[in-house]
């Protein structure tokens, strides 16, 4: 059976897929963009980029690149073979949308729930979401 199949190269994917699928999770992408768009995969890939390996434009593009990519971030968020260039039109796309402080305003209004089934002996799960109006009126008290 080890014969069957030959293995054509090996990429590190845990990595990027708890990144992209927290990103997708707590919804990012919607943040950038409610429309799917080349843009916003390519600003997803740059967001998670930088948490998972700050580099620079040209460094991200060379992996995201198929032929020299490192990871799997290029296929998990739609940006494979992405050009430097493009990433700064992403990046200008971006700013044309929104600004970085209205972006983090956003995610600051997502909040992370404990809760349980009203089922005795249930297991609790952690939940996120956007604030009750208790939990608003709690938060801009702080």
């Amino acid at each position: 059976m080890d014969d069957a199949f030959e293995i054509l190269r090996a990429r590190p994917h845990g990595h990027v897929a708890a990144v992209v699928g927290t990103a997708r999770r707590i919804g990012l992408e919607r943040l950038l963009d409610r429309r799917p768009s080349r843009s916003r995969s390519l600003a997803l890939a740059m967001i998670a980029g930088r948490v998972l390996d700050p580099r620079s434009k040209l460094a991200a593009a060379r992996g995201l690149d198929s032929d020299t990519q490192t990871d799997t971030l290029g296929e998990e968020t739609g940006a494979e073979d992405a050009t430097a260039e493009e990433l700064y039109e992403a990046m200008d796309w971006l700013l044309r949308r929104r600004s970085f402080q209205s972006l983090l305003a956003d995610l600051a209004t997502l909040t992370r729930n404990c809760v349980r089934p009203a089922v005795p002996g249930a297991a609790t799960a952690d939940m996120l979401g956007r604030p009750t109006p208790l939990q608003a009126k709690a938060f801009r008290l702080l």
